[in-house]
Formats: C-alpha cells, sequence, structure tokens
C-alpha cells in the first residue's frame, strides 16, 4: 500500500508540475482536458518505467554479488 501511494503521489506531483509550467508559460492558452490527460499519462508511464528499471538494476546487483 505505500508503494502505490508513493507511486501515485509522485505521478500526481509531477503531472501539477508540468501543468503548471505550462499554465505560467502560456497563460492564455492552458492545457486542455486532452492535453491534461496526455501529461498525466507520460508521467505515470515515465514513473512506472523508473521503477522497473531500478528493479531490474537491483536484481542484477544482487546475482553479480551472490555469484561472487
Amino acid at each position: 500500500m505505500k508503494k502505490t501511494f508513493a507511486t501515485l503521489t509522485i505521478i500526481i506531483f509531477l503531472s501539477l508540475a508540468i501543468w503548471f509550467f505550462f499554465y505560467i508559460m502560456t497563460p492564455e492558452a492552458p492545457l486542455t482536458s486532452i492535453e491534461t490527460f496526455l501529461v498525466v499519462c507520460v508521467c505515470g508511464s515515465l514513473v512506472y518505467f523508473v521503477k522497473w528499471l531500478i528493479k531490474r538494476i537491483k536484481k542484477r546487483r544482487k546475482k553479480n554479488e551472490s555469484n561472487s
């Protein structure tokens, strides 16, 4: 449950940061609902990719340590 909450919090934080960036940079045309959806999807994909990459690196290190 803690990992899921942390992941969700990171996705929301990144999405809001990107949305806020575009809102400040282009106040006359902030992100539409579809663009906001795409931002959330990209942030979610990025977070899950990084989690997968960290897990894979840890697994390789563990395997290398057990072989030594």
